[in-house]
């Protein structure tokens, strides 16, 4: 473009097209053209540590305060080490991802707290040399959606730090399997457990670290996340149900018990009744892989069983009985796990019974279906959720009964079948999805009782000694997040020893009434419950 110049002697040219350049203006073009220069200055690398300027000869740092970075920091030459005894954030008020490098840094020593962690995954540390946690070594990583803040370490990574993780909560935890992204990356021979999860159960979830070596020794460590405690719980709410259901079983069996020792006399038509309540301690492990998981457990449980005994007729030394049996339970399920997760049961039950009885022989039959509504809450996590679920299954007991002259002696064995099946349940973004826990339950032992004339009646003292075993044959669940999926389960069985004591109380046939105490102990089981029946005859 030409530009008209104006010479002495020539007239002057007319410039009123030209813009007016304003002070302004100036200023504004000024800024400008130098944006990029700041710009630059701003990501140049730091000489200055906290307050301390650092020297190109030996620097030995050691940080006493909290120096948050958003810029690379130069060493300088010489043998540098920094040694941190408080907090040294990164990006701790960035609002976008920060990438930090302690450049021509031979050694950091972690006492304290290094923290990434800024409500933002992305933050980037990187170390020149080596690194080393001791003491109380913490390091706060953010976890997202869509990344993960990152500690590169040049040379080698060893000692113990914790890393914390930000950004997580029951709502957001998810499975990983082998696809967990990498939280840290180090140099050759750095050891395997230089870094762990300092609360690895979040949710379901349960997050470690594992240790990757490549082909050229570089070493990382990525986060893994499985199946937690509290899923693993869950298999123990289907055992639960299960024991529920034998524990109204055992009110039936109590009260065909209690005719047994009536005989003739409790002929006829009768309705009867029980209360009970009970307390049950399990102790119990489920192995996963290469860790055990710890389900402990305490469960309470009161309620009632009622009944009507439509056919109970007897000649000689014959008898035959048929009724109908309903009831309720509640129960609570309490675990004794990070996150003191609870289960809360509401059973109700219907079934029908048969008994026959031949000389000395007896045999019982009873087939029942429990219907459970079941509330889980989790007090830390806020996690809450409803379920429910059904219970089928099938009694048999069978025996020998002998004595005379009003004491009597009885051989028995006992064996029933529960299949309980409880329905899908979803937790925040991931999703329980039960098979049917099935299970035997073999009892074998013995029985006697005392009888005598009292308070116008009879009066009948029992006890009972029993050797029982659970065969528990298929108890699991799928813990689903996402497109992973982790199957869960624990099979086998227990053998526990099992007494009853009790008395009852029979007034002219037509009414009897007994009070029954139980207890169990073995194999990681103890607990006991208390009874109180009473049958009135037509």
């Amino acid at each position: 473009m030409l530009f008209p110049v104006h010479r002495a002697g020539h007239a002057a040219a007319d410039c009123s097209w030209l813009p007016r350049v304003t002070p302004a203006a100036l200023s504004a073009i000024a800024l400008i053209l130098a944006a990029p220069l700041a710009a630059h200055a701003q990501e140049a690398p730091s000489k200055t540590f906290g307050d301390k300027t650092l020297t190109d000869s030996d620097d030995a740092v050691t940080n006493e305060t909290t120096v948050d970075l958003t810029n690379s920091v130069d060493f300088g030459g010489g043998a540098n080490s920094l040694t941190n005894n408080a907090t040294i954030t990164i990006g701790a008020k960035a609002t976008s991802p920060v990438k930090v490098t302690l450049m021509q840094l031979e050694a950091l020593k972690n006492t304290a707290l290094i923290d990434l962690r800024n409500g933002r995954a992305g933050d980037v540390l990187t170390l020149s040399g080596d690194y080393a946690g001791s003491g109380k070594a913490r390091l706060g990583l953010d976890v997202g959606p869509g990344g993960v803040d990152r500690l590169v370490v040049g040379d080698v990574a060893n000692g113990k730090t914790a890393v914390a993780l930000g950004g997580l909560s029951a709502k957001t935890v998810a499975l990983t399997g082998d696809k967990g992204p990498v939280l840290i990356q180090a140099g050759a021979e750095s050891t395997k457990d230089a870094f762990f999860i300092e609360t690895p159960d979040v949710g379901y979830v349960r997050y470690s670290l594992v240790q990757d070596v490549a082909a050229d020794k570089t070493v990382t460590y990525r986060l893994k996340g499985v199946a937690g405690q509290r899923a693993y719980e869950m298999l123990k709410v289907s055992e639960s149900v299960r024991d529920i259901w034998r524990q109204s079983a055992d009110a039936w069996s109590a009260h065909v018990a209690s005719l047994r020792d009536a005989g003739h006399d409790a002929n006829g038509m009768g309705v009867w009744g029980q209360a009970f309540g009970g307390r049950l301690d399990r102790d119990g492990k489920v192995g996963s892989g290469d860790r055990t998981v710890d389900v402990d457990y305490r469960q309470t449980a009161y309620g009632g069983q009622m009944g009507v005994d439509l056919i109970n007729a007897g000649m000689d030394d014959s008898r035959i009985l048929l009724g109908l049996t309903g009831g309720y339970a509640d129960a609570r399920q309490r675990f004794s796990g990070y996150g003191a997760q609870t289960a809360k049961l509401q059973v109700a039950n219907i079934g029908g019974y048969l008994a026959l009885t031949h000389g000395d022989f007896f045999v019982n039959a009873l087939a029942k279906v429990d219907r459970q509504s079941i509330k889980v809450s989790n007090g830390p996590d806020a996690i809450n959720f409803d379920v429910d679920g059904t219970a089928y299954g099938a009694q048999v007991e069978a025996g020998m009964r002998s004595g005379g002259d009003g004491v009597a002696f009885e051989q028995l064995l006992s064996l029933n079948y529960v299949s309980a099946r409880l329905d899908d349940a979803a937790v925040f973004s991931q999703k329980l999805d039960f098979d049917n826990a099935i299970g035997f339950v073999a009892k074998l032992g013995v029985r006697g009782s005392v009888q005598a004339e009292a308070l116008g009646g009879a009066l009948t003292t029992y006890g009972a000694a029993f050797v029982v075993h659970d065969f528990t044959i298929k108890n699991g669940l799928d813990l689903i997040s996402g497109d992973q999926r982790e199957h869960l389960s624990q099979d086998g069985g227990r053998t526990f020893g099992q007494v009853t004591a009790g008395v009852s109380y029979r007034a002219g046939g037509a009414v009897v009434t007994y009070l029954e105490g139980n207890g169990e102990a073995g194999d990681g089981r103890t607990g006991g419950s208390l009874r109180l029946g009473v049958r009135i005859g037509f």
